[in-house]
């Protein structure tokens, strides 16, 4: 694992903090600009969209119903290491989150061939997941959903993620923590720059 530069690391951040301050306007206030992957794809992919769909909201889609079954799974699947009934294992796991109730809702009032269609999906990606990921030990303390955050500007932005699997102890003086992003569904652009953020 290779040992950190804490002056790179410095560098970088007062770069940062240099352009953002350099572009924000003083009216923004005091609360700080909340920065997501997924308000970021928004914006770079079409800001018309981006302030339509109220900064981030995003309507529910078999897509992304799919995605969040699948990151439901990808959970249990680390943490109990198997994966029983996928459909009802996934949408069980995203009834206890009060953020999903409104994409359970939908999927709960989708007609049935569209709901045989995603659970078809979802058994698919499920049975790819268990056939290909391996059992993590727990000495590298694997954390699945992990909150991450940096400010910046003094505080006017703030960058926040949710990682998918973070496997390793943290440490101060190299780098000792992995980060997988899981996607379901097919490769696109968009990937690359959640990945970047």
């Amino acid at each position: 694992r290779p040992a950190l530069d804490p002056t790179m690391s410095r560098r970088l951040h007062d770069r940062l903090d240099e352009a953002l301050e350099s572009c924000m306007p003083p009216e923004l206030g005091p609360a700080p600009v909340v920065v997501t992957k997924d308000r970021l794809t928004q914006v770079l992919t079409c800001e018309a969209h981006h302030v339509a769909s109220q900064f981030g909201e995003r309507r529910p889609s078999q897509a992304i119903a799919c995605g969040a079954l699948i990151d439901s799974l990808f959970r249990q699947l680390v943490v109990t290491g198997h994966i029983d009934d996928p459909m009802a294992d996934g949408l069980a796991a995203l009834t206890l989150d009060d953020h999903q109730r409104a994409l359970v809702e939908w999927i709960n009032q989708l007609p049935p061939p569209q709901r045989s269609e995603l659970a078809m999906e979802v058994e698919r990606q499920a049975a790819g997941l268990v056939a290909r990921w391996p059992a993590l030990s727990p000495e590298w303390l694997p954390r699945t959903q992990e909150p991450i955050k940096a400010s910046l500007a003094g505080g006017r932005v703030l960058l926040s993620a949710l990682i998918d699997l973070a496997v390793g102890r943290p440490a101060v003086d190299h780098a000792s923590v992995g980060i997988v992003e899981l996607k379901s569904g097919k490769r696109r652009a968009e990937h690359r720059a959640d990945l970047h953020f």
